[in-house]
């Protein structure tokens, strides 16, 4: 399996630009961004750039014959690193909005307005930070996921928190990715919410369930 031979380790400076690329390759349930964002940069600054400027202690990567193949990234807690964020990425970011130098069409307008519907409308569904309140994100390339990597790095993570006493995790995924349901349930994740969301029906033309799972650590 391409877990036993994949190495898993702390995230470097160098590894920010393959961590991007395989961010935005993945983003729409395993395919690119492009499908709900016109312009990639947009959805980096946005989304991943916080975890390698602000929090790179949390951060760990996949890699096989010298080539990134995943990564995880995440939180102890909402507010650790958040004033780094408001100054180097919140800041930056709403400049470039404002100059224009991001490509914003109908798909990455449709985008906003869905998921600040989702947000008013609840069906972002969301546990407890004071029972889990740390967080995380895994993404694999497409031909290296089932093998084993994705469990390798939620241990890494996992461990990491456990060495900080984090008493609990959170994550965020839809019903769509049900291999990623299945490993988050094999190592002893929960479903703590669920609710339908508009956020992607338009693009898969079908209802998309929500949801939140859960580990205790303490």
């Amino acid at each position: 399996m391409i877990g036993h031979t994949a190495e898993i380790r702390p995230f470097r400076a160098e590894d920010a630009e393959a961590i991007q690329q395989i961010a935005a390759d993945t983003a729409f349930f395993g395919e690119p961004v492009e499908a709900f964002m016109e312009d990639r940069r947009l959805f980096i600054d946005s989304f991943v750039r916080f975890y390698m400027d602000c929090l790179p202690d949390y951060v760990f990567v996949a890699e096989l014959d010298r080539k990134l193949i995943g990564y995880i990234c995440g939180s102890p807690h909402p507010s650790t690193g958040w004033m780094c964020h408001y100054r180097r990425i919140y800041g930056p970011l709403v400049l470039n909005l404002i100059k224009g130098r991001y490509r914003i069409g109908p798909l990455t307008r449709g985008y906003v307005m869905r998921g600040m519907r989702s947000i008013l409308k609840g069906s972002s569904p969301t546990a407890s930070t004071r029972e889990y309140p740390a967080h995380l994100h895994i993404n694999l390339l497409s031909g290296y996921r089932g093998g084993g990597v994705g469990r390798k790095l939620m241990d890494a993570f996992i461990s990491k928190m456990r060495a900080e006493s984090v008493i609990g995790i959170q994550l965020h995924t839809t019903a769509e990715n049900q291999a990623a349901c299945h490993l988050y349930e094999a190592m002893g994740f929960s479903m703590v919410k669920s609710a339908s969301t508009d956020l992607w029906g338009p693009l898969l033309h079908r209802p998309v369930e929500a949801r939140c799972y859960g580990l205790r650590l303490i």
